[in-house]
């Protein structure tokens, strides 16, 4: 599902802490004004917590994969956010084309971290 097919809509509320834009090709969800989810044309979903690791936010991001079909969603186990089996970090990227997420960005994250902790 691209940003063409995401209906705004269905995923506006009541609550007014969640606002959803349509812009140049990008859909943005945006909770209390931070931009949590961007879905592009090209069918790539970037998500991001802006620090609030909260069940709001949690819940706002799981909203917009869930009607992007997305075959995988946010959860938490002590304390720790996942996508699927893989650890969330901000920046996130799925490709719902490819139907996985993009392991090299995951991968790459791991080698910075990695890198950082070896640098102390």
């Amino acid at each position: 599902m691209s940003a063409r097919s995401f209906d705004i809509n269905k995923y506006n509320t009541k609550q007014s802490n969640i606002r959803v834009l349509n812009d140049c090709g990008f859909i943005s969800v945006l909770l209390h004004g931070h931009c949590v989810v961007t879905i592009e044309d090209n069918h790539q979903v970037t998500l991001h917590s802006c620090g609030y690791k909260t069940v709001t936010t949690k819940t706002a991001i799981n909203r917009a994969l869930t009607q992007l079909n997305s075959p995988v969603k946010l959860s938490q186990k002590k304390g720790i956010w996942y996508i699927g089996d893989q650890v969330f970090f901000d920046g996130y990227k799925i490709n719902l084309k490819e139907g996985v997420y993009n392991r090299e960005i995951l991968s790459k994250y791991f080698e910075d971290k990695k890198k950082a902790v070896l640098n102390e």
